[in-house]
């Protein structure tokens, strides 16, 4: 039609969540009048891809390693699963951090994850945090730490309940 620059191939949106079905309409108008409006086909939301740190608001799929001077995940929203590929966060580079953080929340999954505290001398480390979470799961993740003050691959804090551990591998080098 002329305009094939016009027709992104990619939409992004932080409203959208795993398993979600969604679908785009459009309804041209040559500025007087309404055409016949077109719907694509169903789009069910798998995952959303994550390649840096930050944080994590929907279900999301590591695609490399990374690496944070602290915490590198904070997970802000009940019903999110990071899968992690099999791929490694590397926190604490500078400072004291935590791989994977979260609070105060539900159903929360963290699997296939390769997580090092990279901080060979410093205290504070913590591969995952959970506190004050219900009804969530931490399975198939290979956690190392260095062994220094106050460093733990999985801290379970603050009424955190109904958490099933399954299938980990925690290191301590120190």
């Amino acid at each position: 039609d002329g305009n094939a620059t016009k027709h992104p191939m990619t939409i992004v949106s932080q409203e959208v969540r795993a398993n979600e079905t969604w679908q785009v309409c459009a309804t041209p108008n040559n500025k007087s009048i309404d055409g016949t409006t077109v719907c694509s086909n169903n789009v069910t939301i798998l995952s959303a891809p994550i390649s840096t740190c930050g944080s994590i608001n929907v279900s999301t799929t590591l695609v490399n390693d990374i690496t944070s001077n602290g915490t590198c995940f904070t997970i802000n929203a009940s019903n999110v699963a990071l899968d992690c590929a099999g791929f490694s966060i590397f926190y604490g580079a500078a400072e004291s951090g935590i791989g994977i953080t979260a609070g105060n929340l539900t159903n929360i999954t963290i699997k296939n994850c390769v997580i090092k505290d990279i901080n060979a001398t410093g205290a504070n480390g913590w591969a995952i945090n959970f506190t004050n979470i219900a009804n969530s799961t931490i399975v198939n993740n290979t956690i190392q730490t260095n062994g220094t003050t106050d460093n733990y691959g999985i801290v379970l804090r603050l009424n955190s309940s109904n958490i099933i551990v399954e299938n980990n591998t925690i290191r301590t080098l120190g």
